[in-house]
């Protein structure tokens, strides 16, 4: 077939991957899956050494999946009216 074809030309890395816009959303992904695997599965046991039940402490183990439930969509909101403002679509 041509596309197995020792006389076919290599495909070159696509140049997206190099650009810097594709490698801050890699960074930002990783950054964003990185914390939410410690609020997940590190936290909890933290603050349950420090002395903090489940049955008491769900407020405090809440929280701050709470905030960042509201800190994501506040930074979503800032982000886009920092689009609006620079350039008009």
């Amino acid at each position: 077939s041509p596309r197995c074809s020792a006389s076919a030309p290599r495909c070159a890395r696509p140049s997206f991957l190099a650009h810097p816009a594709f490698l801050a959303v890699c960074a930002a992904h990783f950054a964003n899956n990185w914390g939410a695997y410690l609020l997940l599965s590190w936290l909890p046991k933290y603050l349950t050494s420090l002395g903090a039940t489940l049955a008491d402490g769900s407020t405090l183990f809440s929280t701050p999946y709470a905030v960042a439930i509201v800190a994501d969509n506040v930074g979503g909101w800032v982000a886009d009216e920092g689009l609006l403002s620079r350039c008009r679509l």
